[in-house]
């Protein structure tokens, strides 16, 4: 997993090598199911985040936003 400075997953502490298991309960089956879960709707609203990391099971609460370019930051 790459994490932008700044962005939601930086501020979830969410880092690289952190594997998605769920987002808002619903199981992580591809790529895409994490980004259909984190716009429109989800904007400002917590969501919870299910990742294993290091072979743990870590909890988290990412706050999506709707995102600007690098000028609007």
């Amino acid at each position: 997993m790459h994490v932008e400075e700044r962005h939601p997953a930086d501020r979830a502490d969410l880092g690289p090598g952190d594997l998605m298991v769920t987002v808002a309960g619903e199981p992580v089956v591809d790529a895409q199911t994490p980004p259909r879960r984190m716009f429109g709707e989800a904007f400002d609203v917590p969501l919870p985040l299910t990742t294993l990391r290091n072979g743990a099971v870590v909890d988290v609460i990412a706050h999506p936003v709707e995102l600007r370019d690098d000028a609007d930051r």
